[in-house]
C-alpha cells in the first residue's frame, strides 16, 4: 500500500461491546477499509495486568502488545472505577500523523469516559494547528447533566491550551444529541439510526464549521 496523506480525516468508530474475541474481526475490518486515519472504540471491557483490584476480578486482562495493529499508534484507557465494563481505545494511523500523537486528556468516572488524542496531519488549513480527537462513552446509567458539564469543561480547557486545534468528538453517547455541544457551535453528523433494536440514534460525531465537508455511514463490527 502506497503512502497517502489526508487533509480531512477518515475514521471508524464503534461500540464493540467487549473487544474480547473480536480483535481478529477488527483487524480484518481495518485491513479491508482503505485510508483510515483513526479508529475509536468504546466499551472495550478490557483491563491490563498492571492494576490490582481489591474486591473485583477483571474478566479480560490484555496487554497493549496484544492490541497493536500494524501501521497505527495505540492509545488505551481502561475503566478506572471498576474492573470490568467500559474502556476506550483510539488508534491513529502512522501514515496520517506526521508527528507522534499524544494523549492530552483522560477521564474515567461513572458518568463519562473520555480519551482525547492530539495529532498533526501533514496537510491542514493555515488556521488549524492540529486535530484533537475526543473518543467518549456516556453510559445509559450516567448522570447526563454531570457528563455534559464534564465534557464541556474538558473541551474548554483543551481549547485554552491550544486555540488553533480542531475538535472531532466521537463515540457512543446513548442519545441523539448533546445540547451543550450544540450551544458551543458543534453539529452532530449522525442523523440516522445506529441501534436497530430500539430504532435509536445512540452514537455521535460532532464537528464545527461547514459540516457539508463531512459525511458518516454505518459500518458493522
Amino acid at each position: 500500500m502506497h503512502e497517502t496523506y489526508f487533509s480531512f480525516p477518515y475514521g471508524l468508530s464503534a461500540n464493540v461491546n467487549s473487544l474480547h474475541g473480536k480483535f481478529l474481526h477488527l483487524e480484518q475490518t481495518v485491513a479491508n477499509t482503505r485510508n483510515l486515519c483513526f479508529i475509536a472504540l468504546q466499551e472495550t471491557k478490557l483491563q491490563n495486568f498492571e492494576k490490582e483490584w481489591d474486591n473485583e476480578f477483571p474478566e479480560h486482562r490484555v496487554t497493549d502488545d496484544a492490541l497493536n495493529i500494524d501501521g497505527y499508534y495505540l492509545f488505551r484507557l481502561d475503566r478506572q472505577f471498576s474492573a470490568n465494563g467500559g474502556g476506550l481505545i483510539t488508534y491513529i494511523a502512522k501514515n496520517w500523523s506526521i508527528s507522534n500523537p499524544k494523549i492530552c486528556c483522560t477521564i474515567s468516572t461513572p458518568d463519562i469516559e473520555l480519551i482525547a488524542v492530539r495529532s498533526r496531519p501533514r496537510f491542514l488549513p493555515s488556521d488549524i494547528s492540529d486535530i484533537t480527537l475526543i473518543n467518549v462513552y456516556i453510559s445509559p446509567t450516567s448522570n447526563v447533566s454531570i457528563a455534559d458539564k464534564t465534557l464541556k469543561s474538558s473541551i474548554t480547557n483543551l481549547q485554552k491550551e491550544n486555540p488553533r486545534t480542531y475538535f472531532i468528538i466521537i463515540g457512543d453517547v446513548n442519545r441523539d444529541r448533546i445540547d451543550i455541544l450544540e450551544t458551543m457551535g458543534f453539529r452532530n453528523l449522525v442523523d440516522y439510526t445506529t441501534y436497530q433494536r430500539s430504532n435509536s440514534t445512540l452514537d455521535a460525531v460532532y464537528v464545527r464549521g461547514d459540516s457539508t465537508s463531512y459525511h458518516t455511514h454505518e459500518v458493522l463490527i
